[in-house]
């Protein structure tokens, strides 16, 4: 055998089972001509080398793992050491340029494929996906960066097509397009107004200033405007300027309204008036022309009684206005508890929560009036001689005109008021005094009602009013209705009514209203059969709570009388809010009901509500988190941050456990529930060495 080995290494070869460095320390220095000199001299033996078992003899034997291309599969190449190399070895060899991590210099942007050297894709399990219909969504590999980049003039609400011009009507978004809205048409059909539209605000329909010459103005303005004779002061001699702005012919004596005609009157009532169909007694008792029809198709007036309601839950309307049948010709709606109703020729008055509205008898048309005034507590209206308003606000007087509003400034603290013929103020306290002034705002003390009835208590219930030489109001706290004689300065009783709380005269009828609050009944006191000193019996007119009366004259067309729209942003409250004719129209929210930090991670994203009906919808199309990821989708169910957490394999995959080395035999692992099974499948595991 020393022989063999030693001509071995004479040839260069090293014997199986040897290596140069570990097995045999030498070191022969020969050379090629020293080498070959041996060679000849020495006489070999004769060897059967078939036998003998190397590396390089292209036969895997012994500890080798192949040998030339004995024992190479594909994909594999044989060491000169006899040893397998192949990719995933983690043997950095030749032409391999990694095996594993080996050969990867920088692990977060590279990775070995096939042995190859290979950029990571960092888009890998990145949701890129927005659930924005409006965005273009990409990934860039090379960083992990996601681009979510707008599409120009796409939409997902209405409100990203809002331009905050209300003039050219409300935009909408349909398919994820923008779509303008119809223009707003501001034009009131009102020659007294001058239409415009303003971006924020809408259409505005401001007023032209009353002048001479004008039908702009009212009654009372002090401005002779078309179709007046006159306009406050008179201006012509011998004759007064009455409430209508026509000339009255001044009287020193009589009663105006006790349907006789006194010294100084051309007629009272139907009293003075011989040809009905063409002459008609004023409110001064003067003989006029008979009043041409304030309608606009000329048809006559009808004589209506109106009275507001408080408008219940749910209900439109707030009032009526019923017909001499007793019948309602007209709805008056959408007012909370419209209360102290008054009338004259033109226009219906009203006041609903401090607020004072003024509808045209002709047209219906129903405006807010003094919107630059703030009142605090309209405890009644009335009609100046002259036309100009009065207020009972919070105890003071105001006077309104086209000019402003002032303050009469009276040292009494005014509960309610009215006129006479003459333009004289009665204003009555909540303590019950009685006072008059003059034109001149003098006061004058002519009543003391609580002390003269020796009553402990008295309480105001409604209007009063003066008809026929008589002012009439209501005692809420007595129960009773009172009657004041204003030439002879006494006062009575008139009828007994529980909880009076309104009052009003149907000239037409010479009929007195009074509202009962706890019976809900309005009752009827028939004045002219009234017989003095005597308490009356009211009989029942109609069943009613009302909150305001007033007779009368309003042209037939006219049906309804509501508030005007005021133009505000449109709000989910059932409500027409921009007065565009719709309700709750194109109003859409975003949502989210999941919990909070998950919209927009994973698959979660928020939805839209939509308002119906004045409330709003459930939230549509929102995807919130699952209770756990699923696993082998590469998604975040559960919208925490992280895909498929706790799956460590793919359900029903196999994998090698164990060892093959020795008499060790390798078994396989099955995935269950995400996870390896503990069961290693097949193995054979090491045990004790034998001999």
């Amino acid at each position: 055998m020393a022989f063999v080995l030693f001509l071995s290494l004479l040839l260069g070869a090293i014997p199986n089972g040897y290596s140069q460095s570990g097995d045999l320390n030498l070191n022969l220095n020969l050379t090629d001509q020293l080498k070959e000199s041996m060679l000849q001299s020495v006489v070999l033996p004769s060897i059967d080398t078939s036998a003998l078992e190397f590396c390089g003899d292209g036969t895997k034997n012994g500890v080798e793992e192949c040998d030339g291309t004995d024992g190479v599969s594909a994909g594999q190449s044989c060491s000169l050491s006899c040893t397998l190399e192949y990719c995933g070895d983690r043997k950095l060899t030749p032409p391999e340029e990694c095996d594993g991590t080996l050969g990867i210099t920088d692990s977060t942007t590279q990775e070995c494929t096939d042995c190859k050297i290979t950029k990571k894709d960092l888009c890998a399990g990145v949701t890129t996906d927005d659930s924005n219909a409006c965005t273009t969504d990409s990934c860039d590999p090379a960083t992990g960066t996601v681009t979510n980049t707008a599409i120009d003039g796409c939409c997902t609400a209405d409100s990203d097509c809002r331009d905050g011009d209300k003039c050219n009507g409300m935009e909408t978004c349909v398919s994820n397009a923008c779509v303008d809205g119809t223009a707003l048409d501001c034009n009131d059909s009102n020659d007294c107004t001058t239409d415009s539209c303003d971006a924020t605000a809408g259409c505005t329909n401001e007023t032209i200033a009353s002048a001479t010459g004008n039908a702009c103005g009212t009654c009372g303005d002090g401005i002779l405007n078309t179709g007046e004779e006159c306009d406050g002061t008179a201006t012509e001699a011998g004759k007064t300027c009455a409430s209508d702005c026509t000339f009255v012919v001044e009287t020193d004596t009589g009663t105006c309204g006790d349907g006789t005609v006194d010294s100084g009157e051309e007629c009272d009532g139907t009293a003075g008036i011989t040809d009905s169909t063409k002459e008609e007694c004023s409110s001064e008792c003067k003989i006029v022309a008979k009043e041409t029809s304030p309608c606009l198709d000329g048809s006559t007036p009808t004589t209506v009684f109106c009275y507001g309601t408080e408008k219940a839950a749910g209900e439109t309307n707030s009032g009526y206005c019923n017909n001499s049948s007793n019948e309602p010709a007209v709805e008056i709606r959408k007012f909370t508890a419209p209360k102290d109703l008054i009338a004259n020729r033109k226009a219906l008055l009203m006041q609903d929560d401090n607020l004072i509205f003024r509808t045209d008898l002709a047209t219906g048309t129903t405006k807010r009036i003094l919107s630059s005034q703030t009142f605090t507590k309209i405890t009644d209206l009335a009609f100046g001689s002259t036309g100009a308003l009065y207020i009972a606000d919070a105890g003071k007087v105001l006077k309104a005109t086209p000019e402003g509003v002032t303050d009469l400034n009276l040292s009494i603290t005014v509960e309610r008021l009215t006129f006479d013929k003459d333009g004289n103020k009665y204003l009555l306290t909540d303590e019950g005094k009685l006072y008059k002034t003059d034109t001149a705002d003098a006061l004058t003390l002519l009543y003391d009602i609580k002390a003269e009835l020796k009553a402990t208590d008295f309480k105001p219930g409604g209007r009063m009013v003066i008809f026929k030489g008589a002012l009439y109001l209501n005692d809420l706290a007595g129960n009773r209705v009172l009657k004041y004689d204003l030439a002879g300065n006494t006062l009575s009783v008139l009828a007994e009514i529980k909880t009076p709380v309104e009052l009003s005269v149907k000239r037409s009828t010479g009929d007195l209203l009074v509202q009962s609050l706890d019976e809900g009944t309005i009752y009827k006191i028939p004045l002219e059969q009234a017989v003095a000193g005597q308490t009356s019996t009211p009989e029942v007119y109609m069943l009613a709570r009302a909150t305001g009366m007033i007779e009368a004259r309003i042209c037939p067309p006219v049906k309804t009388i509501e508030p005007p729209c005021e133009a505000s942003t449109e709000e989910c409250d059932g409500a027409d809010n921009d007065c565009d004719g719709s309700v709750d129209e194109d109003l859409t929210e975003a949502c989210y009901t999941g919990a909070d930090g998950t919209e927009n991670v994973g698959i979660c994203a928020g939805g839209t509500k939509t308002c119906a009906n004045g409330a709003w919808s459930d939230c549509s199309g929102e995807t919130t988190p699952e209770s756990s990821d699923t696993c082998d989708d590469d998604l975040d169910n559960d919208c925490d941050g992280t895909s498929d957490e706790g799956c460590n394999c793919t359900e029903g995959e196999t994998q090698s456990c164990g060892s093959d080395e020795g008499e060790c035999v390798a078994g396989t692992q099955t995935c269950a529930n995400n996870q390896w099974s503990d069961d290693c499948d097949g193995e054979t595991g090491p045990s004790d060495e034998t001999c």
